[in-house]
């Protein structure tokens, strides 16, 4: 009997080099932590390493020979995957994350002809997708709300802003108004910073369980919720069980989605499933609900109506579709005249201080912004394409590479216009961080543009995009939302100092007031009266008088002023109640 020796052509021999290459390299990072480093290269010897590859390769040739199918083209997939996802658990720099994503795309592009044949072999069922996507949003879910709850427990979440939210809802649940004492470090409500309505739509949650962990959950369930109307759109747009379950994932994997959760609590995250529902009720032309979920995006935030007028003249404009475009911007038109009035007469004022580049004149407040938007568009450029802005810009799209302009209907670029006027635009840092609540609405839009450009896309482009999309995605959660377990790491290893700090809690009555460190302000906001110390104090020489003062000595999270203003307490009469060494120290007025 003879057994017939597989076809051995240049092709094949430049493949299995290739796959050998990237396992030796694989191995060689595994067995060291200096793999990114130059010094690593003059340990490992040249001939030392062609001779493993040679090994590899051997190896290889074997396993194809007892196999009944060529293994060449998933041994490579599977070694640049995992090639891929260990060097970028070793650094969260954005651009070695492109230049990862670079080589991949270089990988895929020489395999996706034969991807392309294997994978009509692979037939997957509504139900089959449907549970990976579960899984896969139920996994996120717990990620998110161990990463966050584990920051919390650690002292390391601030009083802007979860302490002014832990504090807000506290007072809410005892007389359902918005008072804070540590937002302004005055007894003012919230709503005069921020018109969000929408927080008492969460208050019955907090009063069944009084935690500040509630808030954080409450968050993660707003991601997790988002699959929901995805999915329900994906259905819509009749994509295939295999392309659901993709955009799924790329959707649950995408930094903008859940890097803002990692800075604790914000009423923004719930506009990823009120936009996706929003886009869903108006696809679906369900005019009440459409109408009901545009008031409930307006609710989150005074700016959020912002995104219903951009919605209201992407609907008018693209679709010429007056009875369902003239609601939604009759309803954004109110809507931010009545928030933006009652905050300039009854509130701080808007604030324009974000976009304080744009300001031509400070008289003029928002007409300034607008004139500068029209009449400079060369000076806008130079605010939109920093290097920063660039770097945040990749993030944001790497998961979704260039389905968002894979059209020739320009009327969907109008959906871009939360992205440049919210993330571009301002100066304001945190506006352009895939880490801060600002990401949510404007990633919603970005990804309401690709669902409507891949249901018009041919089978071939479609699935290598797709391919495409789901890797950059997984290698963009690797490095920038992975990174962020290092919080659940430090919490197992520091029960020490979670353990201070509880007996600190104890110390201090519920009733009393309290002046703190801002680290420390979140786990002691739920009272009526707490104000965040900070060097304010030393310059004015007048302290809070509270009954408690509590400051952080933790190495790095302690005030560059703490010493003077330990010390103004200490003149204006108060003593020392306890002192952690490294921790905490509690000062108790007489």
């Amino acid at each position: 009997m003879h057994t017939k020796l597989p076809s051995f052509s240049i092709e094949t021999f430049f493949t299995r080099l290739l796959t050998s290459w990237i396992f030796i390299s694989l191995l060689n990072s595994l067995s060291s932590t200096t793999f990114l480093q130059l010094e690593f290269c003059a340990e490992e010897g040249l001939v030392m390493f062609l001779f493993k590859v040679l090994l590899c390769f051997l190896l290889f040739t074997i396993m194809n020979t007892l196999s009944s199918i060529s293994l060449d083209i998933p041994l490579l997939l599977f070694g640049t995957l995992l090639y891929s996802f260990r060097v970028l658990t070793a650094s969260s720099e954005v651009s070695f994350l492109f230049a990862v994503c670079l080589f991949t795309a270089f990988v895929l592009y020489y395999l996706f002809s034969r991807i392309e044949a294997e994978e009509n072999r692979f037939h997957l069922s509504s139900r089959t997708g449907y549970t990976i996507v579960i899984a896969s949003a139920l996994f996120l879910f717990l990620y998110i709300c161990t990463i966050t709850i584990s920051r919390y427990c650690l002292s390391r979440s601030s009083t802007f802003d979860m302490g002014i939210f832990i504090q807000m809802f506290h007072t809410m649940k005892e007389n359902f108004t918005m008072y804070t004492s540590c937002e302004r470090n005055e007894w003012m409500s919230h709503s005069s910073v921020h018109t969000s309505l929408f927080f008492y739509l969460l208050l019955p949650f907090y009063c069944l369980f009084p935690y500040a962990q509630t808030l954080l959950i409450l968050q993660a369930g707003a991601v997790l919720l988002g699959f929901l109307p995805l999915l329900l759109l994906c259905r819509h747009f009749q994509l295939s069980p295999r392309c659901t379950m993709i955009f799924c994932l790329i959707y649950g994997l995408s930094p903008a989605t859940t890097g803002g959760c990692f800075y604790d609590f914000h009423e923004n995250v719930f506009l990823i499933p009120l936009l996706l529902f929003l886009f869903y009720f108006y696809e679906k032309k369900y005019l009440l609900r459409m109408l009901m979920l545009a008031l409930l995006v307006c609710s989150v935030k005074e700016d959020a109506a912002l995104f219903v007028l951009v919605f209201g003249c992407y609907v008018l404009i693209g679709h010429r579709d007056v009875k369902y475009a003239l609601p939604l911007l009759g309803i954004g038109s109110i809507w931010i005249s009545l928030a933006f009035t009652y905050l300039s007469i009854h509130g701080q004022g808007l604030m324009t201080n974000h976009y304080s580049n744009l300001v031509c004149d400070a008289d003029k407040g928002l007409l300034g912004i607008l004139q500068t938007l029209v009449t400079n568009p060369a000076y806008l450029l130079t605010q939109m394409f920093t290097e920063d802005k660039l770097e945040f810009a990749i993030t944001m799209f790497l998961p979704l590479t260039i389905l968002p302009f894979y059209t020739r209907k320009y009327s969907r670029l109008l959906l871009l216009i939360p992205f440049l006027f919210i993330n571009l635009l301002p100066s304001y840092t945190y506006q352009h961080s895939v880490f801060y609540q600002y990401v949510f609405g404007p990633y919603m839009f970005l990804l309401y543009m690709s669902l409507l450009n891949l249901r018009e896309l041919k089978k071939k482009p479609k699935h290598a995009l797709l391919l495409l999309c789901l890797c950059f995605s997984f290698y963009a959660f690797t490095s920038q939302i992975g990174a962020r377990r290092y919080y659940f790491q430090d919490y197992c290893n520091n029960s020490a100092q979670r353990a201070a700090v509880q007996e600190m809690l104890s110390q201090i009555p519920d009733n009393a007031s309290v002046s703190a460190s801002t680290f420390f302000v979140p786990q002691l906001a739920q009272r009526k009266t707490i104000y965040m110390v900070d060097g304010a104090i030393t310059e004015t020489q007048t302290i809070y008088e509270t009954d408690y003062a509590v400051f952080d000595l933790r190495d790095g999270f302690s005030d560059e002023k703490l010493g003077e203003e330990i010390q103004l307490y200490i003149d204006h009469g108060y003593a020392t109640l306890e002192e952690h060494p490294g921790v905490y120290v509690i000062l108790k007025r007489p």
